[in-house]
């Protein structure tokens, strides 16, 4: 079982991992004034979005198509996954959790309904609310994603409820909802959904148009969903546009997390015997410069080659003259917060020239070395360390990277 991070910690190492594993938007709520009985006496709701591409909701403009059916079960299915990680994550650090998949609500759903909405638990995690056409409406992405949810017991930082809608005066999911199933009313968490819509109406208007579509026996519309406001700013956004805004969250999460406290091993770099230990007996090298003032992170060597123990040993320059690559696997821990990166090197001599050349990579070299990555990601979940990749490090600061920030200026 790995260790229990304080809650701040284990909120950001949570909803980054879910993040890395193709999640949209991940928020936590207090389900606390829902009845216990709906949510399986669990007080908290981890609410997880993924969104739709944006040409996907772009080409239902005029009729649903085989293209967006497809990805709304892919996403569904993708959605299935990242409750099952993140129960898989609580569980393993001793918490009750319950991923509501499709299978768990569909065994609870009545006719049109389930036991415990996935846009309910969204509201209370601040995610969004719910629009004029009953579904999660939120800021960035209006109602282009589809959502699951975990009911869990643990600690979590908790986002802030969303009570009212925010559709104001605009009535365009309405005026073009091909069933006339929108009413136009504002929601509140005193609105029942028939108040909202005719959803025995939405439902037959939409199998009829996803018929004569594609000819699937399907129950799609998203006309609703396509008209939005707040979508149609998802859809105009450029790729730069919404990259700018995921570097944003992950930035969010960075800051976020709490510095090491003083006098633990993070506050002094001493992660040479923890490492030691867990990738026993393979040999380690120390590489972590303590008097360097633009160096904020330890580091760490492992050879991934059997006859090298590190780059000073005798047999580095032996093992390359013979023709062979030498590789390590390298490690750095910031000493200002819990964060790590890494990356392989490969060590070889140019053809013609006794100097030794390296190349760095984010990737292994060769499939077995996958092994060394996963040993750290064992690592770094059971020390409560958030593992970023390359990409991740290069996102831009004012005047500087995460990386020069966190790990080193040069």
């Amino acid at each position: 079982m790995a260790e229990h991070p304080d809650s701040k910690t284990m909120t950001n190492l949570l909803i980054h991992s879910l993040l890395k594993k193709g999640a949209t938007l991940v928020a936590i709520g207090d389900l606390t004034e829902v009845p216990p009985q709906i949510r399986a006496d669990l007080p908290y709701g981890i609410s997880i979005a993924v969104k739709f591409p944006q040409e996907v909701i772009k080409g239902i403009s005029q009729l649903p198509t085989a293209e967006y059916y497809a990805h709304y079960n892919r996403i569904n299915q993708k959605l299935d996954r990242l409750a099952q990680l993140a129960a898989a994550k609580l569980e393993s650090l001793g918490y009750k959790a319950l991923a509501q998949t499709s299978d768990y609500v569909n065994n609870f759903a009545g006719p049109y309904s389930s036991l415990l909405p996935h846009k309910t638990v969204a509201t209370r995690a601040g995610l969004g609310f719910i629009g004029k056409n009953a579904l999660l409406t939120n800021q960035l992405y209006g109602s282009a994603i589809r959502l699951t949810s975990v009911l869990t017991d643990a600690p979590l930082e908790l986002g802030q409820a969303i009570n009212q809608g925010q559709c104001g005066d605009c009535q365009l999911c309405r005026q073009d909802c091909p069933a006339q199933a929108i009413k136009g009313h504002l929601w509140d968490t005193l609105t029942n959904r028939e108040d909202l819509v005719d959803v025995i109406a939405c439902e037959k208007t939409a199998r009829a148009r996803s018929f004569l579509s594609f000819g699937a026996d399907a129950s799609i519309c998203g006309k609703c969903i396509e008209i939005c406001p707040y979508s149609q700013e998802y859809l105009n956004r450029s790729p730069q546009q919404e990259k700018a805004i995921e570097e944003k969250q992950l930035l969010q999460l960075i800051e976020n997390i709490p510095s090491f406290a003083e006098g633990s091993i993070g506050d002094y770099g001493l992660w040479f015997e923890e490492l030691e230990e867990h990738y026993s007996p393979l040999g380690i090298n120390d590489l972590t410069d303590m008097d360097n003032e633009e160096v904020y992170s330890s580091s760490y060597l492992i050879s991934m080659t059997p006859q090298v123990k590190g780059t000073d040993d005798e047999n580095f320059d032996r093992v390359l003259t013979e023709g062979q690559d030498v590789y390590f696997f390298n490690i750095e821990i910031s000493e200002e917060k819990p964060l790590a990166c890494v990356d392989f090197w490969r060590y070889f001599q140019s053809d013609g020239f006794f100097t030794n050349d390296l190349e760095v990579s984010s990737e292994p070299f060769l499939t077995e070395q996958k092994y060394f990555l996963d040993l750290f990601k064992d690592f770094a979940f059971k020390h409560n360390l958030l593992l970023l990749s390359k990409e991740e490090t290069e996102i831009p600061l004012e005047n500087t990277t995460v990386y020069k920030k966190y790990f080193r200026e040069n």
